[in-house]
């Protein structure tokens, strides 16, 4: 929490979400729900998703049936923009589309 002020925001993506409608966003993240709480504050992008969805990301398959029932779409109308390689490969495996930032 102390170090927000020296994270990099990926402007890019921050952007992507500032375009598209909220209601067809969401964050599945591995990551501390007290630090992404703080990080997604920081950057005034608390508000840019339906939800967050927080997972370990071990059972892929798992997590893209409960995106699907949050969004209430196919898993065809899914767009993952995600940094983690094993994640990527279990998406694309999947083929599922999928954007390596």
């Amino acid at each position: 929490m102390n170090n927000l002020k020296e994270t990099i925001p990926n402007k890019s993506l921050i952007q992507l979400l500032e375009d598209q409608n909220v209601e067809l966003c969401i964050l599945w993240t591995s990551a501390d729900k007290t630090r992404v709480l703080a990080i997604l504050d920081y950057y005034k992008i608390n508000n840019a998703f339906k939800k967050v969805l927080f997972s370990s990301k071990l059972e892929v398959p798992e997590d893209i049936v409960k995106i699907c029932e949050l969004l209430e779409c196919g898993i065809e109308h899914l767009i993952f923009y995600e940094d983690n390689q094993r994640v990527i490969q279990d998406l694309q495996r999947l083929n599922l589309n999928v954007i390596s930032v």
